[in-house]
């Protein structure tokens, strides 16, 4: 499958964050977003979204109640056919940030919370660092010259 770089280092980012705390894989339902749909649909040729979602360990009834939004998770979607990576801390601050999939530049974020400024930048500035770590280094040769 033909991935972004930006989605490739959310991945990096989503798996190194849940291991470290000690969030679980979960079940991510089948994409039915219909701008997404479209996307795929027109332009086969261009970088798919791999999916992914990690949360914190809960019991049914704590699923039930109204706060469930609040459970450190982190989550790779695609928004219009762009890598999308959104967290929960165990602070309950939120970010959501999205790249471009052609660019793999910052396209928009959103945050929540008392440090959810501080998260996103946070996020933002990991994620650069795996695409810059990424991208292939252009190595400069010397000129050709004629002798």
């Amino acid at each position: 499958m033909n991935t972004s770089i930006a989605n490739k280092a959310m991945l990096r980012f989503a798996k190194e964050y849940a291991q470290k705390n000690w969030l679980l894989e979960e079940w991510v339902r089948p994409d039915d977003f219909w701008a997404n749909k479209v996307e795929k649909f027109l332009h086969p040729e261009k970088p798919q979204v791999i999916e992914v979602s990690f949360v914190a360990p809960v019991f049914d009834e704590d699923k039930e109640r109204g706060d469930y939004w609040q459970i450190p998770r982190v989550k790779i979607d695609s928004y219009w056919g762009h890598p999308r990576l959104s967290m929960v801390d165990k602070e309950h601050n939120f970010c959501c940030i999205s790249y471009d999939r052609e660019t793999n530049k910052f396209k928009e974020g959103q945050f929540w919370g008392e440090h959810g400024l501080e998260l996103a930048e946070s996020v933002k500035s990991k994620l650069e660092l795996y695409i810059q770590m990424e991208v292939p280094q252009i190595q400069n040769e010397p000129n050709n010259r004629r002798k």
